[in-house]
């Protein structure tokens, strides 16, 4: 089981608050674009990393084929 999240009114709409320490682990800042989608009942939020150095893009992609299972059980 991953995080409990619950939504906040952010003017006319809702958001989900980013602990500082995932955006951290992910690498993104507050002018990230992510990209999400609606998948049946999922919604799935990742990073678009556009100009991220050889080696770091690398070892980004390695991680996340290598422990897709376990980000996935973690989403859920």
């Amino acid at each position: 089981m991953g995080l409990k999240k619950k939504l906040v009114k952010h003017g006319n709409s809702y958001a989900i608050i980013i602990d500082k320490p995932i955006m951290e682990l992910l690498g993104i800042t507050p002018d990230s674009e992510l990209d999400v989608q609606v998948i049946g009942s999922k919604m799935e939020i990742e990073p678009v990393y556009t100009e991220l150095p050889e080696d770091i893009r690398e070892s980004y992609e390695r991680v996340k084929s290598e422990h897709y299972n376990t980000f996935k059980k973690l989403a859920e």
